[in-house]
């Protein structure tokens, strides 16, 4: 009987050894899976976090190129419009320039520009004043004395049929050639002038815009 409780009591302890070794097992088993679980859901949201990281770098490179390829496209149409302008004003101009000098008040403006630059700049003396065939008797008259008051000596008044608008004033070798041709042959100045002019009023009307949206915004009426 001693040797049979013996037996049991041996083999009680083997299984509860057995057991206690079977649990530890297990949780170290459960501990193993809980590490794994966790760094495979620490490694899943890094590697969401570089997806995500990654399409919004693509997103912002796929914006940055349309926007590129936006402003090329409007550089490239602004410069197409541009051209079109310039070249429409250019064909206009001497058009318009004759109006001018045919109505009597930008005639008499044209005229006193064209002195006040002369008497800038030419020796004093008889000057010899182109102007066009058709200008009035009374006004070479208001010319010659407009040069004589200003500090002038009278003009020699030459009516030269190749003038068609405006005045050519010449002393000395020098000249003031303020003619329609001379008004309008830099061509290319006058088309930058005009682009200036066109970048002008842009900028004046796209501030006036933000402006009144602005107003609109903080619910004042313009």
């Amino acid at each position: 009987m001693t040797l049979e409780r013996n037996e049991r009591a041996l083999i009680a302890l083997v299984e509860s050894a057995c057991e206690q070794r079977r649990r530890e097992i297990l949780e170290a088993a459960r501990r193993d899976a809980d590490a794994l679980r966790r760094a495979a859901h620490a490694e899943a949201r890094r590697a969401m976090r570089r997806a995500f990281e990654s399409e919004r770098r693509l997103s912002r490179e796929r914006i940055e190129a349309a926007q590129a390829h936006l402003e090329t496209r409007q550089r490239a149409a602004t410069q197409q419009r541009n051209t079109a302008l310039v070249a429409a004003a250019l064909q206009a101009l001497p058009a318009a320039l004759l109006a001018r000098w045919r109505a009597p008040a930008s005639r008499e403006a044209w005229i006193d520009r064209a002195v006040d630059a002369a008497l800038r700049a030419l020796p004093q003396g008889a000057w010899r004043v182109s102007h066009p065939v058709g200008l009035s008797v009374d006004e070479r008259a208001r010319l010659a004395a407009a040069i004589v008051a200003r500090g002038g000596t009278a003009p020699v008044l030459v009516a030269d049929a190749g003038v068609e608008a405006g005045l050519a004033i010449a002393a000395d070798g020098a000249s003031i050639d303020a003619t329609l041709p001379a008004l309008i042959a830099d061509r290319e100045d006058i088309g930058a002038r005009l682009l200036d002019r066109i970048a002008r009023l842009e900028a004046s009307a796209a501030s006036a815009g933000d402006a009144a949206a602005h107003a609109q915004g903080a619910g004042v009426r313009p």
